[in-house]
């Protein structure tokens, strides 16, 4: 009688899956593009972990993004914002790519770093 032993799998998912804490600032971007960026963060992000932040009330959290009025470079009505979000590194990859044409496409602002 043989016995057959599994061999552990061992993967590279929860490394490259661990949040990582970014910084997303746009400004001059047109009104009506806000719903856009919303939609991308819905999709591109997953949805915040209200659990691992420790310390934080629930009721102090940010529950939206913050949009500020702004203007564009010829004066039109803009918005702006700056957003501290977590997601894991690859997801902020692909999110950051897809603003960064929107905003190559719309003329405005977005950078992600790293915070």
């Amino acid at each position: 009688m043989t016995t057959t032993l599994a061999a552990p799998i061992i993967t590279w998912q929860p490394v490259c899956a661990a949040p990582t804490t970014f910084v997303l600032t746009i400004s001059g971007m047109p009104v009506a593009l806000r719903g856009e960026v919303e939609e991308l963060m819905a999709v591109y992000l997953p949805p915040a972990e209200t659990s691992n932040l420790p310390g934080q009330d629930i009721w102090d959290m940010t529950w939206f993004t913050r949009w500020r009025r702004d203007k564009t470079t010829f004066g039109a009505r803009a918005v702006a914002c700056r957003e501290v979000l977590q997601a894991p590194r690859d997801d902020m990859k692909r999110f950051e790519r897809v603003v960064a044409k929107l905003a190559s496409d719309y003329g405005f602002s977005a950078t992600l770093r790293p915070a």
